[in-house]
């Protein structure tokens, strides 16, 4: 049982909540209602399933920095519950099962799936060498995920709605990887990995956070308007960008690594309040 969980563990079930929602909030958008229950159910389970895989490649890659990094000691693989040979065969098993999912849509959907496979290779290629754009490769994962949203509920590879919700990704991943890098700033300087924590200092990354966080408010309210949702997505995208700037001006003050825990937590409720707010007001408008 420890070493199922311990299975269930390498896949990190808590950060879907910070990249799924982008696919469900693309598929509405993109077809500006309720998307086909199949496409959409077959999509939502090959991104659960990719994002599980890559968390699996990224925990392989990284176990032995993992070892001596006090928050991530206990990874599966790190603390010798799960061998690397295990964790790297059940890492291809979840990417062939994702990648075979795909096939079931459509062309569109299976060149996104391609274009995702280097990623995890590409994200150890920037910290093995030291380059301080890791986060380069958590977005490009979060702009095809917004892209698969489209493709797997229409074929088509972008919408004007999906354009602002790609818009919106592209800005709010980096600040939430930037929370991360800050909280494991003391152990990746101490490593020679120079993240952007690194070199431009904790407090200067916050700052950084900060502005793309406020820019995140600020076109998730645009994309209400772009695509004329109701007053329950407007509600949800004010009160939630109010509470994401205030808490990243508090990160600011205090650019600590316990800061960066709460925040890190906190960060993904945004894009949650966002979809929530755009299936709800599909579900109305489908209703009415």
């Amino acid at each position: 049982m420890k070493k199922l969980l311990g299975y269930i563990r390498l896949t990190r079930p808590y950060v879907l909540l910070s990249a799924t929602p982008f696919y469900i909030g693309s598929a509405f958008l993109s077809v500006n209602g309720l998307p086909p229950i199949g496409p959409l159910s077959i999509g939502f389970l090959t991104v659960v399933l990719a994002i599980a895989a890559a968390h699996v490649a990224n925990d392989y890659f990284d176990w032995r920095l993992d070892a001596k990094n006090p928050r991530t000691a206990m990874r599966p693989i790190a603390s010798k519950l799960i061998s690397p040979n295990e964790a790297l065969l059940y890492g291809l098993a979840l990417a062939i099962i994702a990648f075979a999912l795909a096939f079931t849509l459509n062309t569109s959907s299976v060149l996104v799936a391609l274009a995702a496979i280097p990623l995890p290779f590409i994200y150890v290629c920037f910290r093995r060498h030291r380059i301080p754009f890791a986060f380069i490769c958590p977005v490009i994962a979060i702009a095809l995920i917004i892209i698969y949203g489209s493709t797997s509920v229409t074929g088509g590879f972008f919408s004007e709605s999906t354009w602002a919700f790609l818009i919106l990704g592209l800005i709010w991943e980096p600040g939430r990887d930037l929370i991360s890098e800050i909280q494991d700033v003391k152990v990746d300087k101490a490593a020679g990995i120079l993240t952007l924590p690194v070199v431009l200092s904790p407090r200067g990354a916050a700052k950084c956070v900060l502005v793309l966080f406020t820019a995140s408010s600020i076109v998730g309210v645009i994309i209400g308007f772009l695509t004329k949702l109701g007053i329950v997505y407007f509600t949800a995208a004010i009160l939630a960008g109010f509470y994401l700037v205030f808490r990243s001006v508090e990160l600011v003050k205090e650019p600590s690594s316990k800061n960066a825990v709460v925040m890190r937590v906190r960060a993904p409720r945004y894009i949650v309040s966002l979809c929530v707010g755009i299936v709800i007001n599909y579900v109305i408008v489908s209703i009415m």
